[in-house]
């Protein structure tokens, strides 16, 4: 499976997930058996984790 249609996958998956929570991420990162980064880079959510975790 290439990176696009890993994305598409992850993106189907989390679309599923009402009110979405970092343990939600954690569960699709297990799920489709890939690291949670990739899983924040693929939704649109690594800058915004990179931004909070570098200001801590």
């Amino acid at each position: 499976m290439n990176y696009n249609e890993l994305c598409k996958k992850i993106n189907f998956e989390f679309r599923k997930i009402k009110d979405p929570k970092l343990k939600d991420l954690q569960k699709l990162s297990k799920k489709l058996d890939v690291d949670i980064s990739i899983v924040r880079d693929c939704i649109g959510l690594k800058d915004e984790y990179d931004f909070l975790i570098d200001n801590d």
